[in-house]
Parts: C-alpha cells; sequence; structure tokens
C-alpha cells in the first residue's frame, strides 16, 4: 500500500518550473525606454518597483506542478487529507511518513518565498541606487539590469526550489 501511495504520489508531484521566463536587461531596456516617452523618471521609477513587486507576486502565487497535476502547498498532504488517513486507520508508518513529507515539502516552498523576497529587496535596492542617475539612458540601463537581475534570480529560485521537493519524494520512498 505504501509504495502504491509513494508512486501515486510522486507521478503527481514532479515541480515543474513556472512559466515565465527571465527577461533580460535589453528585454527590460526596451520596455522602460517605451515608458519613459510618456513619462517622467520618476514615474519610470514607480513602473519599476510595481514590476518587482509584480514579478515577486506572480512568481510566490505561480502554482506547483507536477506532471501537469496542479497542486498548492500540501494539497494532497492537507489536513483534511491527514484526517481521512487517521479516520481509515492509516497509521503507524504511513501516516508519520505523509506528515514527514508535507513537512519537507513546506520547507522547500518558504525557502523559495524567502528566495524571492531576498530577490526583491537587493532589486529595490540596486532601483534605489538607480534614481540617484542623473542621466535617463543610464538610470534606464541601471533600472533595466535590477529588474533582469531580479527575474533572473527567481528563475534561479525556481530552479532550486524543484530538486528540494524532489529530494523530499525520494526519501519518503525509501
Amino acid at each position: 500500500m505504501r509504495r502504491v501511495f509513494v508512486l501515486a504520489f510522486a507521478f503527481v508531484i514532479s515541480f515543474v518550473s513556472q512559466s515565465s521566463q527571465a527577461q533580460t536587461v535589453d528585454d527590460f531596456q526596451m520596455e522602460l525606454e517605451r515608458y519613459v516617452a510618456t513619462h517622467t523618471q520618476e514615474e519610470a521609477a514607480a513602473y519599476a518597483r510595481a514590476l518587482i513587486a509584480q514579478m515577486t507576486c506572480e512568481a510566490d502565487q505561480s502554482p506547483v506542478t507536477l506532471n501537469g497535476v496542479l497542486l498548492s502547498d500540501g494539497v494532497l498532504l492537507s489536513d483534511s487529507v491527514i484526517t481521512e488517513l487517521q479516520n481509515d486507520d492509516f497509521t503507524g508508518t504511513l501516516l508519520t511518513e505523509a506528515y514527514r513529507l508535507r513537512n519537507q515539502m513546506s520547507a522547500c516552498r518558504l525557502t523559495y518565498k524567502a528566495d524571492l523576497l531576498t530577490s526583491a529587496a537587493v532589486a529595490s535596492g540596486i532601483l534605489a541606487g538607480c534614481n540617484e542617475i542623473t542621466s535617463l539612458s543610464g538610470f534606464l540601463t541601471c533600472t533595466a539590469s535590477a529588474l533582469a537581475t531580479h527575474a533572473a534570480a527567481i528563475t534561479a529560485a525556481q530552479q532550486r526550489c524543484i530538486p528540494c521537493n524532489e529530494n523530499a519524494i525520494a526519501e519518503y520512498g525509501q
């Protein structure tokens, strides 16, 4: 029974990287240049701050899927599922392992969220320095670099989260 549960869970849990692709400095540079054509540098800075917040929020709220099956934090091992296991007398090792797997996967997600917030803070700090640049072209280049750095950090955080979840599942199957 445990092997069937492990195999079914492993099939459902292959974490797939979020669909958003990291934009490059050039992509952000072009976007910002279009924006400043009708806005001030101060408005462009506010726009860049909003982009940082939006990228962070979208990455944080993006669904976790495994082989195309949607999971949210602990859906398969939610309190109601574990309560049902308890009601069906699935006690002992299986229930203990289910709790352990849920906790390990939650730890992966918390690390991922911390990585996102750290990246947003760093990008915001870089952006604050960009605001001190008086040349519009220098400001745009600096701001585009800050945005691209954040986008790349989000992708890196997603890529670190994948093996974290895979390791949790692999340990569960042992």
